[in-house]
Formats: C-alpha cells, sequence, structure tokens
C-alpha cells in the first residue's frame, strides 16, 4: 500500500492515455445521454466513475502536454500581526 503513488504516476505516464481518456469520456457522456432510463443505478454509478475517472487523467494528460506547471509552496508564510500598528481612523471621541 505504501508504494501507491508511484504505481499511479506510472499509469498517468504512460503513451496514448490522453486517447484512452477521451474514449473514456465520450463512451460515458454517450452512455449516460443515450441509455441513462435503461440503466439501473450501480451501472449509472459506475459509468459516473469512468467519466470522472477519464476527466481527471484527461487533463492531467492535457496540461501536463501543454507544458503547465505547478506551483510548489516551501514553506509558510509568518502570520501578520495587527497589533502593532496605528489605526487607520482616529476616533476623535477618545483624545
Amino acid at each position: 500500500m505504501g508504494d501507491a503513488a508511484p504505481k499511479c504516476a506510472t499509469v498517468l505516464n504512460r503513451p496514448g492515455r490522453q486517447r484512452r481518456c477521451l474514449v473514456a469520456i465520450v463512451g460515458a457522456i454517450g452512455t449516460l445521454l443515450f441509455l441513462h432510463a435503461e440503466m439501473n443505478q450501480f451501472t449509472r454509478v459506475i459509468v459516473f466513475v469512468v467519466l470522472g475517472i477519464g476527466t481527471l487523467v484527461g487533463a492531467n494528460a492535457f496540461l501536463s502536454g501543454s507544458g503547465a506547471q505547478g506551483a510548489e509552496i516551501t514553506s509558510m508564510p509568518k502570520a501578520r500581526s495587527y497589533e502593532s500598528q496605528p489605526s487607520q481612523y482616529s476616533d476623535p471621541s477618545r483624545s
């Protein structure tokens, strides 16, 4: 179970993933459009799962193929202290 991330990365980096994802998305949408009344609930859930996985993997393939890169957060910024700052509007009644 500990090596699930490298296995997922291997699956996502295989060649031809865009075509397979496109076929999965088109097939799932076609199934939902034309056969939605004839499917039972379990089959409908499986079709939605295929649509979701195809969309996620296809988006990953599209973005990595187009050269997009994600941001990396290296450290958390320090919390800003508002106590040391003077008030923006002076209150004349306190003078």
